[in-house]
């Protein structure tokens, strides 16, 4: 089980390095912007973290691992239900 609070991961991007051209002076410095790697602005949707207090297997290493059951099996609220409307 995980949940949606995890805040959302970017790719800084690369760094370039000035070289010098042939005859030794230094080459002119191009600018470029390589945003931060997210390439849709308005997806702001949190990542899946685990839940705290959780435990979970290896994901490595989980062939004969059992699968956790936090939070599975946990009793559930109704959902609330609107009051009826006055009478006139």
């Amino acid at each position: 089980m995980y949940t949606a609070t995890g805040a959302i991961s970017t790719l800084p991007g690369p760094t370039p390095t000035p070289t010098q051209t042939g005859n030794g002076n230094s080459a002119a410095t191009p600018t470029v912007e390589f945003g931060n790697g997210w390439a849709n602005p308005d997806d702001t949707t949190l990542m899946a973290v685990p839940v705290s207090g959780c435990t979970y297997p290896n994901p490595w290493n989980a062939v004969s691992a059992a699968i956790p059951a936090c939070g599975v099996l946990a009793k559930r609220e109704p959902a609330p239900t609107a009051a009826p409307a006055p009478a006139l």
